[in-house]
C-alpha cells in the first residue's frame, strides 16, 4: 500500500541513501500468452533517409533478411513456435541486427481479447562486472523472461543460478508477484516483465495478457511525465520500483495543491492510484523505475483491457523515432511530452505535420513552475514517426497505446538508449568564463541533452578542470546536474590573482564516465588595485611596496598591539614573517596577512598586491 506523507515529516520515515548499482543488435524473445498466442510479429522501422539492411535470426535456423526505408515497416511474422512456454526449451531467442543504431524494433504477441506489444531495447554493453534488473508485473502468478545477448552469461534470481548461451532464453516463474524481484547477470541481457493473464484491478474484468521489455538500472532516471489515459475514467495505476536505500519519490499533480511523497526501500516497490483526467510530474532522489497499468474493460466501462506500459524518464526522450501502430484496434493515441525550455508546438512534428492545432495540457512542478506539456494525438495503424525540428537537440517523449473491445497495448516510443558507454562525443557548449574578483571566476555552459547527435548518457553531473599557467596542478570541481537549468553556472574560489587560468568543462553520467573536455578557455583573474609605490594603514601598520622589496617587520600597532606581517609569493607559496627585508621579482603576486596578535595568532584578511616592473 502506498505511504503518503508530507515533506514536513519525510526525514524522519527515511535515512541516508546511495546511488543505484550501475551496469549493439536486438536480442528478444516472446514470453507465454493467455491460452497461447495466435500471432507473433516483430515491426522493423527506422528513421534513417537511406534505405536500412537488417537480418533476423534464431538458434533453430529461422533467418529474415529485408531493407527497411524511412517511414515504412517491415512486418516479420514469426512461426508460433517461437513463444517460450517453459524453461526447459532454451532456444527460442531471436537476434536482429543492422548497420545503424537508427533501428527501432517491436514486438506483438496477439490473440483474440488479449494481446500484448512491447518497444524492443538493444542490447548494451557496460564495462560493468554486473547488470541489475527488476521485475515488475501486477499481481500474482508472474514471469519473467531472460534472453542472453553473449556466450557465458550467468544469471541469478534469488538463490537459483542460470546459465545460458547467445540467444538462448529461460523463463522464470514461481507463482509469486514477482515486482521487485532482483536479477543479477554478469552479462547485458534482454529482460521481459509481466503476465499471462492478469485483472487490473484485482477483480475487475477482464484478464489481459501483459508484457514489457525493461531495462537494467543503469537506464533508468529519476524525473518522469505522466498523463491519465486518453479516453478512460477508470483511475490509473502506477508502480514505482527502486534500486537504492530510501528512495524518495515525490508525485505533483495538476489537480492537487499537495505533493505527495512515498519513501521507497532498497530492492522494494509501491503501487499508487491516481484519478483520471490528471497530469503530473514524478521525481525521485536515486534512479527509478515507473511503469503505468491500464484497468480491465469493466472498470469504467470503456472498451479496453489490462496492459503495462513502461515510462520514459526524461533522461531517455528521443529527437526523432519511429513508432508502430498495429491492426485490429479501434482507439489508438499517442501521449507526446515535451520539457518546457523546448515547447515549441510548431517544431514538434507527427509524420511531418507540426503540432500547433493540438491541445498543449501544462504538468506542472511541485513548486508552481511548468515542469513540462502533453498532448494526445489519434493515430492509424501502420507506422508513424515523432520527431523534434529543433537541430538535434529538441527532446520528446511519448507513450503509444491502444484499445479495442476487451483488448490493449502500449509502449515506450524508444529507439535508442542512453548510457555514455564509450564516453561522450559531444561535450558541454558555449561555455564562458566571467572574472568576478582578482579570486573569484565563474562558468557557465549549456545543459546537455541526451542524444544531442551523439549517446551521452544519463546526465548526473558536470566537472569543471582548471589549472593556473606555469601550474602542473590540474584542479576539479564538480556541479550536479539539475532537471530545467539549462544554463548552469559555478563560482571557482580561491584563485590567485592576475594569474591566467585553462577551464574545461565535461559531462558525467550515472556509471561515472567522463565525457570528453570542452575546448580550453584561458581567462586571466582581476589585478588587485594596489599602485606601487603604496601603502595600507591598519591600526598604525604601513605596508610600502618597492620595485624589489616589501619593507615590512614586526610593528607596533596605535593600540600598542605588536603585529607581524606574513608575506607569500602566490605562486610558490613561499613564506616569511621574521626578515624586515622580503626580496621580490616584478610582476608577481603576492599575499600579505596582518597577524594583529602573534601569540594569538589573530589574522585579518590578506591583502594581494603586484610588485611593478622594473
Amino acid at each position: 500500500m502506498m505511504k503518503v506523507i508530507f515533506l514536513a515529516v519525510l526525514f524522519a520515515l527515511c535515512w541516508s541513501s546511495s546511488s543505484c548499482e550501475q551496469d549493439t543488435g536486438y536480442y528478444l524473445a516472446f514470453p507465454r500468452n493467455f491460452h497461447f498466442t495466435q500471432s507473433l510479429k516483430l515491426s522493423i522501422s527506422t528513421t534513417e533517409s537511406e534505405p536500412v539492411y537488417f537480418f533476423v535470426d534464431t538458434l533453430d535456423g529461422f533467418q529474415f533478411r529485408g531493407i527497411v526505408h524511412d517511414n515504412a515497416t517491415v512486418t516479420v511474422e514469426l512461426p508460433l513456435s517461437f513463444e517460450v512456454t517453459n524453461s526447459t526449451v532454451r532456444n527460442k531467442g531471436i537476434r536482429i541486427t543492422a548497420a545503424t543504431t537508427k533501428l527501432t524494433v517491436h514486438g506483438l504477441s496477439h490473440r483474440d481479447r488479449t494481446s500484448g506489444m512491447f518497444a524492443a531495447l538493444p542490447c548494451v554493453k557496460q564495462n560493468v562486472n554486473k547488470y541489475v534488473y527488476y521485475g515488475v508485473t501486477y499481481n500474482e502468478p508472474s514471469q519473467l523472461l531472460f534472453v542472453a545477448c553473449e556466450d557465458g552469461t550467468q544469471i541469478k534470481v534469488g538463490s537459483e543460478v542460470i546459465h545460458l548461451n547467445e540467444m538462448e532464453t529461460y523463463l522464470y516463474t514461481n507463482g509469486s508477484d514477482l515486482t521487485g524481484v532482483r536479477v543479477v547477470s554478469n552479462k547485458p541481457i534482454s529482460f521481459f516483465s509481466g503476465q499471462i493473464c492478469t485483472n487490473i484491478p484485482v477483480g475487475v474484468g477482464f484478464c489481459d495478457f501483459i508484457v514489457e521489455q525493461l531495462p537494467n538500472t543503469a537506464l533508468w532516471g529519476s524525473h518522469f511525465l505522466t498523463a491519465s489515459l486518453y479516453g478512460r475514467t477508470a483511475p490509473d495505476i502506477y508502480t514505482v520500483v527502486s534500486c537504492a536505500p530510501s528512495t524518495i519519490v515525490e508525485i505533483h499533480c495538476s489537480n492537487s495543491l499537495l505533493t505527495q511523497v512515498l519513501c521507497v526501500f532498497e530492492n522494494n516497490y509501491e503501487t499508487f492510484t491516481l484519478s483520471n483526467d490528471t497530469f503530473c510530474t514524478i521525481t525521485s532522489n536515486h534512479p527509478v523505475l515507473v511503469v503505468q497499468f491500464a484497468s480491465g474493460q469493466e472498470a469504467d466501462n470503456v472498451e479496453s483491457d489490462p496492459f503495462m506500459m513502461m515510462l520514459q524518464p526524461i533522461e531517455q526522450y528521443e529527437n526523432d523515432v519511429a513508432i508502430v501502430v498495429p491492426s485490429n484496434f479501434t482507439v489508438n493515441v499517442v501521449a507526446i511530452y515535451v520539457r518546457p525550455e523546448e515547447f515549441e508546438p510548431e517544431k514538434v512534428s507527427v509524420d511531418g505535420y507540426s503540432q500547433t492545432n493540438v491541445n498543449w495540457t501544462v504538468i506542472p512542478c511541485a513548486d508552481g513552475n511548468v515542469c513540462g506539456y502533453v498532448a494526445y494525438v489519434s493515430l492509424t495503424e501502420g507506422q508513424h514517426r515523432l520527431s523534434h525540428q529543433d537541430g538535434q537537440c529538441g527532446m520528446i517523449g511519448a507513450s503509444v497505446y491502444g484499445f479495442s473491445y476487451h483488448n490493449g497495448y502500449g509502449y515506450p516510443a524508444v529507439g535508442t538508449v542512453h548510457t555514455l558507454l564509450q564516453g561522450s562525443a559531444v561535450s558541454p557548449r558555449n561555455v564562458k568564463v566571467g572574472v568576478e574578483s582578482p579570486t573569484v571566476l565563474t562558468v557557465q555552459w549549456d545543459s546537455l541533452r541526451v542524444d544531442c547527435s551523439e549517446v551521452n548518457g544519463v546526465i548526473v553531473k558536470y566537472k569543471v578542470q582548471y589549472v593556473a599557467q606555469n601550474s602542473d596542478v590540474v584542479h576539479t570541481k564538480d556541479q550536479a546536474a539539475r532537471q530545467n537549468v539549462t544554463r548552469p553556472k559555478m563560482s571557482l574560489t580561491g584563485l590567485s590573482p592576475n594569474t591566467n587560468y585553462t577551464i574545461q568543462v565535461a559531462a558525467v553520467n550515472v556509471e561515472g564516465d567522463v565525457g570528453l573536455l570542452s575546448a580550453p578557455l584561458s581567462v586571466q583573474t582581476a589585478q588587485v588595485a594596489v599602485s606601487s609605490p603604496s601603502s595600507r594603514n591598519s591600526e598604525g601598520l604601513t605596508i610600502t611596496i618597492g620595485v624589489v622589496f616589501f619593507l615590512v617587520g614586526v610593528l607596533v600597532g596605535a593600540s600598542g598591539i605588536t603585529a607581524a606581517v606574513i608575506i607569500r609569493q602566490k605562486a610558490k607559496r613561499q613564506e616569511s614573517s621574521k626578515e624586515p627585508h622580503i626580496i621580490t621579482k616584478p610582476n608577481q603576486v603576492y599575499e600579505m596577512t596582518l597577524i594583529r596578535n602573534p601569540g594569538a595568532a589573530v589574522m585579518e584578511d590578506p591583502v594581494y598586491a603586484t610588485v611593478p616592473a622594473c
